[in-house]
């Protein structure tokens, strides 16, 4: 193998090899007044081969946020959808964080 093969070879392994992040969406709801008490949930699935065939993970995310505001109601609802590629077409995964803030007493 000639020195500017095994060059090319080696630049296309390290490109082959680098992840990156994507950001796909961001909602939210209305931002309350009060923002003393936030909460935070995030569901994450690693996905081989470009192949999901399950979405359930993110079912969660409401269930987690309400856990965490037992005695109130969540507001102000961010979520954001992450595509991150560990080895392109091999490896990468998902991840939805959902944050808010909880709101208890007179103010509901």
């Amino acid at each position: 193998m000639t020195m500017g093969r095994f060059k090319m070879a080696g630049l296309a392994l390290v490109f082959s090899l680098v992840g990156c992040t994507h950001m796909r969406s961001v909602s939210t709801t209305s931002i309350p007044a009060q923002r003393d008490k936030p909460v935070e949930a995030e569901a994450y699935r690693l996905i081989f081969f470009l192949m999901n065939f399950n979405n359930d993970y993110v079912h969660s995310l409401p269930r987690d946020l309400a856990k965490q505001c037992p005695n109130g109601r969540v507001e102000g609802v961010l979520t954001k959808h992450e595509d991150i590629i560990y080895f392109p077409l091999i490896a990468q995964a998902i991840r939805v964080t959902a944050t808010g803030y909880c709101q208890t007493g007179a103010a509901q």
